[in-house]
């Protein structure tokens, strides 16, 4: 009797850890509410799934209109050369050029711009190419092409998402 009492505990109290573990809730808002999508008749929707916690997948198609767009204001880089009286938004692109061959191919963009949730906040921490911004000259510039402000956190402002390509 002893050991079915004690076997009853110890079942208890490993079934009770293993349901609070698999049932932490993300303390950020729904990051779909983050996301916009350019008009694309032809495009599905892109693809969206929660993991544990904060993580998420949202793969979308590599393209010059899928991108992230961060708060300068809210960021963790520094960067004395960016105009002050522009909107004070960097943006993260998904390739390199238009000339890219990854064009339309999917990318989970969650990962890809190391997004995470902290103090309720949805930021991204990976540059794959840098954060381009408008210069004091008015120039297009990039900070952060060489992996220099990876792990910088940085307020997303919003996601856009072009859904992969059918054929990628």
């Amino acid at each position: 009797m002893k050991y079915l009492i004690l076997i009853s505990v110890i079942f208890l109290s490993v079934s009770c850890c293993l349901k609070t573990k698999n049932s932490v809730v993300c303390e950020c808002s729904d990051i779909r509410d983050l996301i916009i999508r350019h008009d694309n008749p032809n495009a599905s929707d892109f693809i969206y799934s929660e993991g544990a916690g904060c993580e998420r997948n949202i793969t979308c198609g590599y393209n010059i209109i899928t991108y992230a767009r961060m708060w300068w204001n809210q960021t963790e880089i520094v960067n004395d050369d960016r105009r002050l009286d522009w909107p004070p938004l960097g943006l993260l692109y998904s390739i390199k050029g238009a000339g890219s061959e990854t064009i339309g191919k999917p990318v989970n963009i969650f990962s890809f711009f190391g997004i995470v949730c902290e103090d309720g906040e949805w930021y991204v921490t990976k540059y794959p190419f840098g954060v381009t911004y408008r210069s004091k000259n008015n120039l297009p510039q990039r900070v952060g092409e060489n992996g220099e402000v990876d792990g910088l956190k940085s307020l997303i402002y919003v996601i856009a998402c072009e859904p992969p390509a059918e054929s990628a």
